[in-house]
C-alpha cells in the first residue's frame, strides 16, 4: 500500500513534466550572457533532477514485497521504449569514446546539449510512459502545450507590431538585433521560434476539429445557443491563427517547409481515418501542388518571379534553392566543403573508427578544424567554427557515428510504427486526431531539422510527444471514475510481456488547492513582471540581487510551484494510509541535501557563472578591465573548468598590461601557479605581472581543451603582444619563438584558416624575418584570395624591402577586396608621396581620414599631403584638426609645424 508521500511524489512527477513543457519554451534569462538555450536547458535539468528525486521517493514508498509495482514492457510490446533505452546507451558509449568526454557529458558552453541533457530528455520520456495513468493526464499535457504557445506567439506578435510605422506597441526589452522584421519571441532566434511552433500547430488543429464538430452538432439541436462549444471552437481557432501568423512573421524557410510536411501528413491521415479516401487524395494533391508551386517559385526566370518582387514572404520562400544566398551557401559549405576543406562529409568519412562511434557529443566545434572550408569565412565570422551541421542526420553522424544515427532512426521508426498501430486500434475520432497531431508534430520537426538545429524546446517536445504515444500504446490510460472523457475504444488482445494493469486512482482536485495555486500564479506573474521590468529599470529590486541570490530565488519559486502543483495532481487515497515510512525520512533528507548541493554547484552554477561573466562583459565594453577581472574570477569560481571564461579573463589582464608602465621583469616563479593565485585587484601590478596572469589563464584554457584552436591561437597572440612590449632583445626573441610555436599548433588544428597564417606571418615580420613572413602570407593567399589583410601584410613586406611598385600593387588589391581598410589607404598615401604622385597621395589620405576621422596620425599625414600639393590652406586646417585630436604629449611638434606653415 502506498503512503501519502508516495502519492505526492507521483503528483510531483506529473507536475515536473508539465513544468518542462511550460518553462522550456517560455523561459529566458536576460541577466546571463547566453540568455536562451543553456538557460532553458538548466531549467530542464533542474526539473528532471527534482523529478528523479521524486521517483526515488515514490519507488521506496510504494515498494511491495521487495518489488516495484512498475514493470518495464517487453521490446515486442513497446519497441519505442526499447529503442529509447538503446539510444541512451549509445549516447553513453559515444561519450566514453569522445575526443573530450567532459565536454560531451556536460555540454558545450554555446549549446549545453551534452549527454546529461539528452539523458534528461530520455528521463522525461520514461516518466511520461511510466506515470501516465489517466486520459486526463494526457489532456492536461496537450492543453498546456497549446496554451504555452499563446504567450510565446503574443510576444512574437508584439515584436512584429513594434516594427510597423506609427505603432504605439514596442518590445520592452532592448535586444541587440532587429526583432521586428523576423520575430524571435522567447526563443532568441526566428528559426528556433518557428521550429517550435510548427510542432504545436498540429495539436491545436487536432483540438479545433472535434471542437468545431461538436459546436456544429450542438448548434443544430433545439435549445439555447451552445456558447461553451462556440467558445472552445473560437478559442482554438484564434490560437491556431496566432500560431500561423507568428510562424509567417519569423520568415524562416526551414520551419515553413517543416510546417508543410506536418500539415501534409495531418491532411492525409485525418480524412483516411474518417474513411474519406477522396478527401485524403485531395489533401495529398493539394500538398503536392503547393510543393510544386514552391519549386516553381525557386526556378530562375520562372513565370512566378514577379510575385517575389512584391511580397517579402514569397521572396523568402522563393530563395530556398538559391545556392548563392547566405544561409543556403553556409549550409552547403558546412556539409560538403569547398574543395580545400571537405566539410562535415570529410569529417565523417576520414576515420573508420569515428565513422562508427563519431567524435563525441558536442565536439564538432573543435573536431571540424581540419575540414573547415576557407570560403565559409566570407559568410560567417572568421574565428567561428561550426558546432552544428544544420542537418540533424549529419550531426548524429559527426558526433555519434553510424551507431548514433542508427539508434536515432530506430527511435523515429519505432515511434511511427507504434503510432500507426495505435491509430489503427483507436475508434474515437478525437483520440485518433490526437495521435495524428503527435505524428504530424514529429514529422514537422524531422523536416525542419534537415536544414536546422534541434533546440531545447523542440527536443523537449519531441520526447514528450514520443512519451505520450508510448504511454497510450503500453496500456490505454484508464478513465477517471466520473466526468472525465473516456479514451477511445481499443480493439486489444492480452498484452504479452506488458506491464501489470494500472489501478485507477482519482486525481486530487477541489477547492483546497485552487486557492493555493491561484495565489502562486498571481505571485509568479508579479515576480515575472518585476524581472521583465528589471531588465530595463536600473534601480529595480531584481537588478539589486547578486547572481547567486537571484538564481536561488528562481529555484525557490520553481520548487514551490512544483510542490503546489503536486498537491493538486496527486492521486487521492483511501484516507487511512500512513504519511510515510519513518525509517526512510533520514535517507530522504540526505538525498534532498545532496541534490540541492549538486543543483547549485553543477547545474545552476552554469547560469550563475554566466551572469557574472555578463557583468564582466559590460565592464569590458566600457574598457574598465580592472572591474571585469573580479567578475570573470567569480564566474570561474562557479565554473572552474570552463575554458571560455579563462579566455576573457586573460584578455582583461592583457589589455591592462598594454597600458601598464614598463618595469623590470618578474621571475617566472613569481607568476600564478593556480587559479586562486590570480589577482582580482589589478591596480598597481606591473606589466610583467599582468602578462603572467594572462599567460596562466590562457594556459589553463589550453590545458582544459587543447583541441580548441582558439586556445592555441590566443597563446600565440599573447606572446606576440608581450614580445612587442618587451625591451630586452633576448626576452623579445624568446617570446616571439613561443608565439610562433603556438601559431604552429593552431594551424595544425585548423590548417585551412587563412587569418591564422596572416597572424603568424605578422610575428615573423615583426622579428625581422620578411622571407618567412612572405612564405606564410602566400599560403594564406592560396587558401583565401579574398582576405584583404593578407594583401596588406604582403604590401608591408614589400615596403620594408623598398619595393614600392610591388607594395602599391598589394595595397591596391587590398582596397579592391575591402574598400574600408584604413591601413591600406594610409600606406598608399605614403607610397604616392614617395613617388611624387601628390594628387594620388591626397586622395588616398583623404579616404583614410574619411574612414578614421579621429585618428590624429592620419589627419597629420593628410595635412602633409596637402602641403606637398601646394594646398596650404587645406593643409593648415587639417593640421589644426590633428593637433586637437592628438594626445597632449604629442601636440608640441605639431604646433611648431603649424607655426612654420603659417609664417611661410
Amino acid at each position: 500500500m502506498t503512503t501519502r508521500l508516495g502519492r505526492f511524489a507521483q503528483g510531483f512527477i506529473e507536475a515536473g513534466w508539465l513544468a518542462a513543457a511550460l518553462l522550456v519554451p517560455l523561459f529566458f534569462n536576460v541577466y546571463s550572457a547566453r540568455i536562451f538555450e543553456p538557460d532553458k536547458l538548466t531549467v530542464l535539468r533542474t526539473v528532471v533532477l527534482l523529478m528523479a528525486l521524486a521517483g526515488v521517493v515514490w519507488a521506496l514508498e510504494t515498494r511491495s514485497a521487495g518489488r516495484l509495482p512498475l514493470r518495464l514492457p517487453s521490446a515486442r510490446a513497446n519497441p519505442l521504449v526499447a529503442s529509447a533505452f538503446l539510444f541512451g546507451a549509445v549516447y553513453i558509449l559515444t561519450t566514453l569514446t569522445s575526443l573530450n568526454p567532459e565536454v560531451s557529458f556536460w555540454g558545450s558552453y554555446q549549446r549545453l546539449q551534452g549527454t546529461l541533457v539528452n539523458l534528461c530528455y530520455l528521463a522525461l520520456f520514461f516518466f511520461v510512459v511510466g506515470f501516465t495513468r489517466h486520459r486526463t493526464q494526457v489532456d492536461r499535457l496537450v492543453t498546456l502545450m497549446i496554451l504555452t504557445s499563446v504567450p510565446v506567439s503574443l510576444y512574437g506578435l508584439i515584436q512584429y507590431l513594434g516594427g510597423l510605422p506609427g505603432s504605439p506597441i514596442r518590445d520592452p526589452l532592448p535586444w541587440g538585433s532587429d526583432v521586428t522584421q523576423r520575430v524571435t519571441s522567447t526563443m532568441g532566434n526566428p528559426i528556433f521560434l518557428g521550429a517550435w511552433l510548427i510542432m504545436v500547430v498540429p495539436l491545436t488543429a487536432a483540438r479545433l476539429i472535434p471542437a468545431a464538430a461538436a459546436f456544429v452538432r450542438a448548434a443544430n439541436q433545439p435549445g439555447p445557443f451552445p456558447w461553451a462549444a462556440w467558445a472552445r471552437t473560437a478559442g482554438y481557432g484564434l490560437v491556431l491563427t496566432l500560431q500561423l501568423l507568428v510562424i509567417l512573421f519569423t520568415q524562416s524557410r526551414g520551419p515553413w517547409l517543416g510546417l508543410l510536411g506536418g500539415v501534409f501528413l495531418f491532411g492525409v491521415l485525418t480524412p483516411l481515418r474518417l474513411g474519406r479516401r477522396r478527401l485524403a487524395l485531395a489533401g495529398a494533391a493539394a500538398g503536392l501542388a503547393l510543393a510544386g508551386f514552391i519549386g516553381l517559385l525557386n526556378l530562375p526566370g520562372s513565370p512566378l518571379e514577379p510575385l517575389k518582387e512584391h511580397n517579402r514572404y514569397l521572396e523568402r520562400l522563393g530563395s530556398i534553392a538559391a545556392a548563392d544566398s547566405g544561409t543556403v551557401k553556409v549550409r552547403l559549405l558546412i556539409w560538403f566543403g569547398d574543395g580545400v576543406g571537405r566539410g562535415a562529409v570529410g569529417l565523417i568519412t576520414d576515420n573508420p573508427w569515428r565513422l562508427i562511434v563519431g567524435h563525441g557529443p558536442e565536439t564538432m566545434y573543435f573536431a571540424y578544424g581540419p575540414y573547415y572550408p576557407p570560403d565559409l569565412a566570407h559568410y560567417e565570422a572568421r574565428n567561428a567554427s561550426p558546432d552544428r551541421s544544420h542537418n540533424d542526420l549529419l550531426d548524429y553522424l559527426v558526433t555519434m557515428g553510424v551507431l548514433g544515427l542508427a539508434a536515432y532512426l530506430l527511435v523515429v521508426g519505432a515511434f511511427y510504427w507504434q503510432a500507426a498501430r495505435l491509430l489503427s486500434r483507436l475508434t474515437g475520432f478525437a483520440d485518433q486526431l490526437l495521435v495524428i497531431g503527435l505524428m504530424s508534430g514529429v514529422a514537422a520537426h524531422l523536416v525542419e531539422t534537415l536544414t536546422g538545429i534541434a533546440i531545447a524546446a523542440t527536443r523537449t517536445y519531441f520526447w514528450l510527444f514520443l512519451g505520450l504515444v508510448a504511454a497510450l500504446t503500453l496500456a490505454p490510460p484508464e478513465t477517471d471514475p466520473a466526468p472525465a472523457q473516456a479514451v477511445g475504444t481499443v480493439r486489444r488482445a492480452r498484452r504479452p510481456g506488458g506491464r501489470a494493469p494500472r489501478q485507477p486512482a482519482q486525481p486530487g482536485s477541489g477547492p483546497r488547492w485552487g486557492y493555493s495555486l491561484g495565489l502562486y500564479l498571481v505571485a509568479s506573474a508579479v515576480l515575472g513582471l518585476q524581472a521583465l521590468l528589471g531588465s530595463v529599470a536600473p534601480d529595480s529590486f531584481i537588478r539589486r540581487l547578486d547572481p547567486v541570490s537571484l538564481t536561488l530565488l528562481g529555484l525557490g519559486w520553481l520548487v514551490l510551484g512544483l510542490v503546489l502543483a503536486a498537491l493538486a495532481l496527486a492521486p487521492r487515497g483511501a484516507g487511512r494510509e500512513p504519511a510515510t515510512r519513518p525509517e526512510l525520512v533520514p535517507l530522504y533528507g540526505l538525498l534532498a541535501a545532496g541534490l540541492f548541493v549538486f543543483l547549485v554547484t553543477s547545474v545552476l552554477g552554469v547560469v550563475i557563472a554566466d551572469m557574472y561573466f555578463k557583468q564582466g562583459q559590460v565592464f569590458d565594453e566600457a574598457q574598465r578591465y580592472d572591474l571585469s577581472i573580479p567578475a570573470y574570477l567569480e564566474a570561474l569560481r562557479w565554473q572552474p573548468r570552463q575554458d571560455f571564461y579563462y579566455i576573457f579573463l586573460a584578455r582583461a589582464y592583457m589589455e591592462l598590461g598594454r597600458r601598464a608602465p614598463d618595469t623590470p621583469s618578474t621571475p617566472a616563479s613569481d607568476g600564478p601557479r593556480r587559479v586562486a593565485d590570480l589577482p582580482a585587484a589589478a591596480t598597481g601590478l606591473s606589466r610583467d605581472q599582468l602578462f603572467r596572469a594572462a599567460l596562466f589563464a590562457l594556459e589553463e584554457a589550453y590545458r582544459l581543451n587543447p583541441r580548441n584552436t582558439d586556445n592555441s591561437a590566443n597563446l600565440g597572440r599573447l606572446y606576440r603582444v608581450w614580445a612587442e612590449l618587451t625591451p630586452d632583445p633576448a626576452a623579445k626573441q624568446a617570446r616571439f619563438d613561443q608565439s610562433e610555436g603556438y601559431y604552429r599548433q593552431a594551424t595544425t588544428l585548423s590548417p585551412n584558416t587563412a587569418h591564422l597564417y596572416v597572424e603568424w606571418a605578422t610575428v615573423r615580420q615583426l622579428r625581422g624575418n620578411p622571407d618567412g613572413a612572405d612564405e606564410l602570407a602566400r599560403k594564406a593567399l592560396a587558401l583565401d584570395p579574398r582576405y584583404a589583410p593578407t594583401y596588406v601584410l604582403l604590401g608591408d613586406i614589400s615596403l620594408a624591402r623598398s619595393d614600392l611598385g610591388q607594395a602599391e600593387s598589394m595595397y591596391l588589391q587590398a582596397v579592391e577586396v575591402d574598400g574600408n581598410l584604413v591601413s591600406a589607404y594610409n600606406a598608399l598615401g605614403y607610397i604616392y608621396s614617395r613617388q611624387g604622385k601628390r594628387q594620388e597621395a591626397v586622395a588616398a589620405f583623404r579616404r583614410a581620414a574619411e574612414l578614421a576621422p579621429r585618428d590624429p596620425t592620419i589627419r597629420r599625414n593628410l595635412a602633409l599631403a596637402y602641403h606637398d600639393a601646394g594646398l596650404n590652406q587645406q593643409a593648415i586646417q587639417e593640421l589644426q584638426v590633428a593637433i586637437n585630436l592628438a594626445p597632449a604629449d604629442q601636440q608640441a611638434p605639431l604646433r611648431q609645424l603649424l607655426q612654420e606653415w603659417m609664417r611661410s
